[in-house]
């Protein structure tokens, strides 16, 4: 019998476990799906442009970036939240000389345009009374660009989750300049709209299983020492990480957080208006 296939996209980080293990243990397929993963290390700008191109069905974006996406015309919607939790970005540098009253003159290393990184520098600097400006944008591509514009300083900070760069911190590559939560859930699924439409039942059928085994992951008592093993993290550190971590484990839409994450983006000056937020999702029929 011939698989479904369905193509998601994520970034390879603690949060993406789940589906990493899922796969591997092939419980998908007992639907007959056949789920394929590509890790997506240049985050939710490089994402967002794999579902514009049809090269993924799927995706798990940051929230302020599929919010900025879809608003601004991008082929997908949000399916539901995926994790109900702030992610927390720390604030790297490799110099110890900065001070949050320069923000202002400084500029941030960032995956691309429209990734998560590009906009929690806006919100980080407007917590901070500064503005900053697309010019103090130095486009890195993934962490590794970023190790090396701190280290040659043609960036001065750069944004990433804080403990997948606590070890380039530990051993003393990065100074934790400050961190900053997101004000919101920090995760969303969201589907290329002509793969949404043609596999809704699909998608649903996937979710299900997909819960199911969340359920059952997060009674595993070695848990975060597998997490730490398969993304070379320390244990101590995922176990922290996890203590503020929630997955959803059924489908679920919070309207007044995308409000928030859609009239934040309308005030730093990212979007030129506040989109219908019933627009941005697709809805459950």
């Amino acid at each position: 019998m011939k698989l479904n296939k369905l193509r998601i996209g994520g970034v390879p980080e603690h949060f993406n476990f789940p589906w990493i293990k899922a796969i591997e243990k092939g419980l998908l397929n007992t639907q007959n799906i056949e789920v394929i993963w590509y890790n997506f290390p240049g985050g939710t700008g490089a994402m967002s442009l794999a579902l514009k191109n049809d090269e993924i069905d799927l995706a798990l974006l940051l929230t302020e970036g599929a919010v900025k996406e879809i608003a601004t015309g991008a082929p997908f919607k949000i399916v539901t939240t995926y994790v109900d939790t702030p992610l927390i970005w720390g604030v790297h540098s490799s110099r110890i000389n900065l001070q949050k009253d320069k923000i202002s003159s400084y500029r941030f290393a960032v995956s691309r345009f429209g990734s998560g990184s590009h906009l929690m520098a806006y919100v980080y600097a407007s917590k901070n009374i500064a503005k900053v400006q697309d010019d103090k944008m130095v486009v890195v591509g993934d962490i590794n660009g970023a190790r090396k514009a701190l280290s040659d300083g043609s960036a001065d900070l750069f944004l990433w989750e804080k403990f997948m760069t606590k070890p380039l911190v530990d051993n003393g590559e990065f100074l934790l300049f400050d961190e900053i939560p997101t004000p919101w859930p920090c995760f969303m699924l969201v589907s290329n709209n002509n793969y949404y439409v043609r596999n809704k039942m699909l998608i649903g059928n996937t979710l299900d299983i997909f819960y199911k085994s969340i359920a059952d992951l997060n009674k595993d008592s070695a848990l975060c020492e597998n997490i730490a093993d398969y993304y070379h993290l320390k244990k101590s550190d995922v176990e922290v990480w996890k203590s503020k971590t929630k997955w959803v484990t059924e489908k679920k839409i919070d309207n007044l957080a995308l409000q928030k994450v859609a009239e934040s983006l309308y005030k730093l000056g990212i979007l030129n208006s506040i989109p219908n937020i019933n627009d941005l999702y697709f809805k459950s029929e």
